[in-house]
């Protein structure tokens, strides 16, 4: 049975400088969305708002729905929605980036291989999202954990782990500053030692004009 291809809706560009990932947080699994850039977002004259992501390698593009519909560019600033497949994603994402999932809830229509699986997340979090651009300087950092670690870690799994730990290692290097600084002036208050606070305030003071 033929399924009946969906209309062509127009759209027109509404802005470009506000990105918004929770259309492909969403859909894909974290690994896979550090792969693509937001573009832009579109509007269909129906009201539904399209976010357009570019994948960096291939240059191909996604074009997701705010209430999470796939939708491919027609030309001529015209879109229609289609269903989502690993064939298509296939052709959107670089080689070698899906991962066996079993539990992939995604037609397997047109696909080459029955084992490779698409690893796609359809259940949102009820968390809210932080984008984060993966930048050199964060690249860079990241491969040095791996490679001080050997953690397997997904790039967004291994952030937020690094995002807690350090989070807790700040709080704890605070505390353990106050506390030092209760204890030394503890210690100058039992007359331990004398301490000249005006001399040091002197040595510290900006030298005069």
């Amino acid at each position: 049975m033929t399924t009946r291809r969906k209309r062509k809706r127009i759209g027109r560009l509404i802005q470009y400088d506000k990105p918004h990932w929770d259309p492909l947080l969403k859909l894909l699994a974290e690994y896979l969305v550090v792969d693509f850039m937001w573009m832009h977002e579109v509007a269909l004259k129906d009201g539904t708002q399209i976010h357009a992501y570019k994948n960096r390698e291939t240059k191909r593009y996604l074009h997701l729905s705010t209430d999470g519909r796939v939708f491919e560019y027609c030309g001529e600033d015209y879109y229609r929605e289609v269903e989502i497949s690993v064939h298509m994603m296939e052709m959107i994402t670089r080689v070698g980036r899906f991962r066996p999932c079993p539990d992939a809830r995604v037609s397997t229509t047109g696909t080459t291989s029955n084992t490779m699986e698409l690893h796609l997340l359809q259940m949102p979090s009820k968390h809210p999202r932080i984008a984060v651009t993966a930048d050199p300087e964060l690249g860079e950092a990241l491969a040095r954990v791996r490679a001080a670690t050997g953690t397997r870690e997904a790039d967004a799994t291994l952030l937020r782990r690094l995002a807690v730990e350090g989070a807790e290692a700040e709080l704890q290097a605070a505390r353990n500053r106050r506390a030092a600084a209760e204890a030394l002036f503890e210690a100058m208050d039992e007359g331990m030692f004398d301490l000249d606070l005006a001399a040091i305030d002197r040595l510290n003071a900006p030298p005069a004009a």
